[in-house]
């Protein structure tokens, strides 16, 4: 039986011999939040770096969302760290008692489920931090995802890198983003890279 014949959920292949992956945001339970964060390291010899997060609610409304630019930052883990730690913090300060968490940094989450130890003392007090932060919801839910379904977090850690100074949204998304928020909530297809 070959591969076409079977069933992939989600990946099709296309009449051009393209494999396709379905992306669609899905939803967190009833009164939930979902956290999207994302650390983008641009140059690890110069420290320059950005961090990102999302932040919807169960309707998939945007929320709240921050670009951070980071300097002194040589590894995507501390970035991815840091977006984490900020994305919490708002959202506690948002008043939200459950939240699901999606990142893709498998490192990242391999440190919250204590499957690795910490690359430096920073990051170790940014991983506590985030544990005491996760501690004060209700509920939290921790989720990997692929890079593609976490494509507006990214954006806005990429976005980061060329600011000065933090910008933080509430209610509104940045343009840069509105039309990956979107494609989020109706789903699309992304090719698979060959391998």
């Amino acid at each position: 039986m070959s591969i076409r014949s079977k069933s992939l959920p989600r990946f099709r292949f296309t009449g051009h011999d393209l494999l396709v992956y379905h992306i669609s945001w899905i939803p967190p339970s009833d009164c939930s939040w979902k956290l999207n964060f994302a650390g983008f390291v641009a140059d690890c010899e110069s420290g320059i770096a950005g961090v990102g997060f999302i932040l919807r609610d169960e309707n998939a409304i945007f929320k709240a969302g921050c670009a951070e630019p980071v300097n002194e930052c040589d590894n995507i883990v501390t970035a991815e760290l840091l977006a984490l730690t900020h994305g919490l913090e708002v959202a506690m300060n948002q008043g939200i008692d459950f939240i699901e968490i999606e990142g893709d940094c498998v490192p990242l989450l391999e440190l919250l489920y204590c499957q690795a130890e910490p690359m430096s003392s920073y990051a170790q007090e940014l991983l506590d931090q985030c544990i005491d932060f996760i501690k004060s919801f209700r509920g939290v839910n921790i989720r990997r995802i692929n890079s593609y379904s976490n494509g507006a977090a990214n954006k806005m850690a990429a976005l980061a890198i060329s600011e000065d100074e933090p910008i933080f949204w509430f209610g509104q998304p940045p343009p840069e983003i509105s039309e990956i928020l979107v494609e989020d909530v109706i789903g699309r297809w992304v090719q698979v890279p060959k391998v």
